[in-house]
């Protein structure tokens, strides 16, 4: 008679559970940036600003404020304001979508978007420790000492509401 199917009733092929998983993976990263789009455009944006304070994590948020807003001026002298950066990861994003809808789905075009991406990332990672490590360098032995307290102050207490620094 009909030849019986080779996956087992009710169970899945390992391929497809990892091309599952990769594709809410990315459905996730683009509600993300879509949600992160919205709320920098909307009213949020002159209430919420995003700051080198609450990007760079703990160790640029126990900063003073002078060496905050001189990793801020750090990073647009590195940088820019952002805007060629965020052009290029549109242009990007459509790419991104292009190969989602692609038949047969490529992998590897997926995954050289990811790579850019990471890359991207590590850039302003890279630029941000290394500015954070000259400031760190500038610094008296008493300013790094109570920088260091701050820093102890908030693996004690957490950032949620710690007002340890100005």
């Amino acid at each position: 008679m009909a030849e019986k199917s080779q996956t087992q009733p009710g169970g899945m092929r390992p391929w497809l559970r990892v091309l599952l998983g990769v594709s809410l993976a990315l459905n996730l990263l683009v509600m993300g940036l879509i949600g992160g789009g919205m709320i920098m455009r909307g009213k949020w944006q002159e209430h919420h600003r995003a700051q080198i304070e609450m990007m760079g994590g703990p160790m640029t948020r126990a900063l003073d404020r002078a060496d905050r807003r001189a990793m801020r001026r750090g990073m647009y002298d590195s940088f820019g304001n952002g805007q060629a950066m965020q052009e290029e990861m549109r242009a990007g994003m459509q790419s991104l979508i292009a190969d989602l809808q692609a038949v047969p789905f490529d992998a590897d075009a997926v995954a050289g978007y990811m790579a850019a991406h990471r890359t991207n990332l590590n850039a302003r990672l890279e630029q941000g420790q290394a500015l954070l490590l000259e400031r760190l360098s500038m610094m008296s032995n008493e300013e790094r000492a109570a920088y260091a307290g701050r820093l102890q102050n908030a693996m004690r207490h957490g950032w949620r509401g710690w007002q340890g620094h100005e």
